[in-house]
């Protein structure tokens, strides 16, 4: 989620729905979804991308820490399907995707990340990813900026390189609203 404190310096990207201010502005940017992640074993490759529910509680899970978005929106998930910290055997918290990519990748357990994050150890053929298929683990991120300060000319480059990379393509520049960025 977004801190007030954070939206009035400059410019961030969020993760989820998260808390919505009004005197920022929150521009989608894109959609992700938080998927399994297994280490990339005959024990895993049997599942041919369609990984059963019904064996997660059965599964060695490396989480995110608690208050984390990504932990959040996964504990969300798990308590729809009946399974709850008690029924799932978690064998360690990180702070970092990247920790968990790695511990993954090393056969240490299994997790649930972001699929954009896992995109780079999946093409290398590092892990498995799952898709689970639940709105729950449906997300948006958003490029956020206060909407009356001026940015940075950091944060100013920064929301640009954003919206270059990876900002919504207009679909008729007629119809497409611009938003405006508060200038010095």
């Amino acid at each position: 989620p977004v801190s007030w404190c954070s939206c009035q310096s400059g410019a961030l990207l969020q993760f989820g729905t998260g808390i919505r201010y009004s005197k920022c502005v929150f521009e989608p940017l894109l959609d992700d979804q938080l998927v399994l992640i297994t280490p990339n074993t005959p024990a895993y490759q049997i599942y041919k991308g369609n990984f059963p529910v019904s064996q997660l509680r059965y599964l060695p899970f490396i989480f995110r820490e608690k208050g984390s978005g990504t932990r959040k929106e996964a504990d969300a998930f798990f308590q729809s399907i009946g399974l709850d910290d008690q029924k799932l055997h978690i064998l360690t918290e990180l702070p970092s995707t990247e920790s968990i990519k790695q511990a993954v990748f090393h056969g240490l357990g299994v997790s649930i990340i972001s699929k954009i994050a896992a995109k780079d150890y999946e093409k290398f053929g590092y892990l498995l990813s799952f898709d689970l298929d639940s709105e729950l683990l449906k997300r948006s991120i958003y490029l956020v900026y206060h909407k009356n300060r001026v940015l940075t000319p950091a944060a100013r480059s920064f929301v640009e390189v954003i919206r270059e990379k990876y900002g919504p393509k207009p679909e008729h520049p007629r119809t497409s609203p611009k938003v405006h960025i508060p200038v010095g």
